[in-house]
């Protein structure tokens, strides 16, 4: 009803936002009505690209039950074998990871499947048609290769996630563990799951009328596909056999690939200027990343920008702050509290906000009723008016605090009060000023009654014993500030550097009865908030950095391809934190999210290639670097560039959603897919394409080798490539 009246004016005044309490409410409404839908069109658009590339309905259908399956598992790993009790709203944004992740592991798992068709075809004796152990070599092949490679992305996805389970914010760290349940399940099925779709469609649809029939949107590809493998023995996903002749839609792409990417990659000089391309653009880029602000608001921004209820919050103008109805209120101060007989730690349960966790008292108990204590309890209050931070009530529109008097002062007035005038009764009344201090059972006795007479909470006991034969084991006192509340980082956390900074010299001095005492306010919520989010975002990503590459180097075994991959992911990561910052994006709970699992999902297309270019080193497939970065654009071109696009068409569908989570979601996705592919692509193959290792260069085995004290170990393999170069540069062109 208010949306179509911003812009209006009435008698003057013009409408320009608006604040009400159905904020959540309208963003459940929207995420169900028009971002589910959208996000439902991008997953059938991936379903769409899964079938055209793997030739059959039923193998994209079953992958995404597949996904569905991962899914449901990481929810039963969630809540009933690690038995959670809080399942946050961020959980549900892991269905928009694992469509990507699931996609693109599909996508390497058919292309492995083909290769290894390919090579039976070929003749090769271990795959050969007819042999007894036919099915079992195969798809052992399969898993050995799309294994290998699937696990190192879903390791170092998982691994990336998990590393945002230090958070201290409950629900970054319930996302990130449910997330990694969720990758790994996923990797699991797709080494079970789609192996066994793959059998069933080999051996029960295709060739069938069935089959045939959920093939025929590759009918319109024919003519430029006919040429390729229409004679498959294996019948594989893709595969055809003589009889129907229904060639692969996307199995052409390979060759343009080849033909395409190989001469632009491999160039003599045309390398050399990607690589400083890239790196000057990483460079400029990564100089923003540091700038990364954070919020200004303590509200959840859910809606867009221009939403008249965000304008009167959050972003923009923040038109609640230029009004005193709604705006900042200047009288409303942010006061200190000390309290002695508590460890600021909360012990409660760290994957549930609900409880708040209690204090864990001090090993060594406190005590305030002693002279020396009551004695020093009065100079810290008298020396906190002192302060420069200590409201006096001298502003007079602001006199709540004016004549403040702190917890013991109020109590030694009470006690010096005649008897009859408060509901004090003897031995806790009409004291003269010099009884001051008094003895601690008195003072013990007295501070109690006090507090049961007035609700003044000071001083605290321990539940259910009496005060007479006890002293009290938790202290505190309260006092006033003249610093404003503002939901403003660098505010607020002045005021915590000026707070502690006072406490510490004023603590110092406390007597040893009074020991451990720290200084805090209630206000630092929303500070404490942000300083998680800062620190967690940071030390998720330094973690998952550290994790990904340990993963490539031990998946690998190379220590070049590792160094180099890790070095392209870093750079990809930089470069679209530089972008953000540049798009306006400031550290808050969601974008932290994305920065600290951005480098598992970074990994994919990097681990893919240099997996395959350690695989196909390793197994003296190309002589040369330039030919073993061409054997790894045609094996893995054609399924991480399927990955890359189908999953970047997601996050375009996300960008035209009604929230600004799921808008700033898909904005980080296509950039995500975007510079991972061309960084994995143009960086990473030119550099392997100039350093890349050959033979057992960069290998641990090497290493480990070096590290006995012994000479490295000369492989068959190396042998054969000493034999074959001393053949003469001659052959090695003729070869090559």
């Amino acid at each position: 009803l208010l949306r179509p009246l911003v812009g209006e004016s009435f008698g003057g005044a013009r409408v320009a936002a608006f604040d009400n309490s159905v904020k959540f409410a309208m963003f459940s409404v929207l995420l169900v009505s028009v971002d589910t839908p959208l996000i439902m069109g991008g997953t059938g658009f991936i379903f769409i690209v899964m079938w055209l590339y793997a030739g059959s309905a039923f193998v994209a259908g079953m992958a995404m039950v597949q996904l569905l399956l991962s899914i449901l598992m990481g929810i039963f790993f969630f809540l009933v074998v690690l038995w959670l009790p809080f399942f946050p709203f961020l959980n549900t944004t892991a269905i928009f990871i694992c469509i990507g992740i699931a996609a693109d592991d599909v996508f390497v798992f058919l292309e492995a499947f083909d290769h290894a068709t390919r090579a039976a075809e070929a003749g090769d004796p271990k795959l050969a048609p007819g042999s007894n152990a036919y099915e079992a070599a195969l798809l052992s092949k399969v898993l050995k290769d799309a294994g290998g490679a699937t696990l190192i992305t879903s390791l170092t996805t998982a691994g990336a996630f998990f590393a945002t389970s230090i958070s201290d914010v409950t629900s970054i760290r319930c996302f990130g563990l449910f997330c990694g349940l969720v990758v790994l399940s996923d990797w699991i099925l797709l080494v079970t799951y789609i192996p066994a779709v793959v059998t069933v469609y080999k051996k029960h649809i295709h060739g069938t009328a069935c089959g045939r029939a959920a093939c025929a949107p590759c009918a319109p590809f024919a003519p430029c596909t006919r040429h390729i493998q229409t004679n498959q023995p294996f019948g594989a996903p893709g595969a055809v056999s003589a009889e129907d002749e229904e060639p692969r839609v996307l199995r052409p792409l390979s060759d343009h690939f080849d033909a395409v990417l190989s001469p632009l990659i491999t160039h003599r000089y045309l390398r050399y200027a990607w690589i400083v391309a890239l790196l000057a653009l990483s460079g400029g880029l990564t100089y923003f990343a540091p700038s990364l602000s954070f919020p200004t608001s303590g509200q959840l921004q859910m809606l867009p920008a221009d939403h008249p209820i965000e304008r009167m919050c959050c972003v923009g103008p923040k038109y609640g702050d230029e009004f005193t109805l709604g705006g900042i209120d200047q009288c409303r101060r942010m006061d200190a509290w000390i309290h002695w007989g508590l460890v600021p730690e909360d012990n409660g349960n760290v994957y549930d906000p609900s409880p708040n966790g209690v204090g864990t008292l001090q090993l060594l108990p406190i005590d305030p009723t002693t002279e020396a204590a009551q004695l020093w309890l009065r100079k810290l209050c008298r020396r906190a008016k002192r302060a420069a931070w200590y409201d006096r009530g001298d502003d007079p529109d602001c006199d709540d605090e004016k004549d403040f008097q702190c917890h013991l002062e109020r109590v030694v007035e009470a006690l010096e009060a005649p008897c009859g005038s408060t509901n004090l009764t003897e031995p806790c009344c009409g004291k003269s000023k010099s009884a001051f201090p008094y003895p601690p059972s008195t003072f013990n006795e007295c501070l109690g009654e006090y507090q049961r007479a007035t609700g003044d909470l000071g001083a605290f006991w321990p539940r259910g014993e009496g005060t007479r034969q006890n002293k009290p084991v938790v202290y505190r006192l309260r006092f006033p500030s003249r610093r404003v509340y503002k939901e403003t980082h660098a505010v607020m956390s002045a005021f915590r550097e000026e707070l502690l900074a006072w406490a510490d010299e004023a603590l110092a001095e406390a007597p040893e009865e009074l020991a451990g005492g720290f200084v805090t306010s209630p206000w630092f919520n929303f500070l404490a908030l942000l300083s998680a989010i800062g620190e967690s975002a940071f030390q998720s990503s330094v973690l998952a950095a550290a994790l990904a590459g340990l993963v490539i180097l031990t998946l690998t075994a190379n220590v070049i391809i590792a160094s180099f991959a890790t070095v392209t992911i870093a750079l990809v990561i930089s470069t679209i934190f530089g972008i953000l910052v540049l798009n306006g994006w400031s550290l808050g709970v969601l974008e932290s999210i994305c920065f600290a699992t951005g480098i598992g999902m970074a990994c994919d297309f990097v681990a893919h290639l240099g997996y395959a270019y350690r695989q196909g080193n390793l197994n003296r497939e190309a002589d040369t670097r330039d030919g073993l970065v061409r054997i790894t654009i045609g094996h893995m071109a054609p399924a991480t560039s399927a990955a890359a696009f189908s999953t970047s068409v997601m996050g375009v569908f996300m960008l035209f959603s009604a929230t600004q989570f799921t808008r700033n979601f898909g904005q980080f996705i296509l950039l995500l897919m975007s510079f991972s592919w061309v960084y994995a692509f143009f960086l990473l193959l030119p550099v392997l394409s100039v350093a890349g290792p050959l033979g057992r260069a960069g290998e641990l085995s090497v290493l480990v080798d070096l590290c006995r004290g012994g000479a490295p170990q000369r492989s068959t393999q190396d042998a054969s490539a000493k034999a074959d170069s001393d053949e003469g540069p001659a052959a090695a062109r003729a070869q090559s």
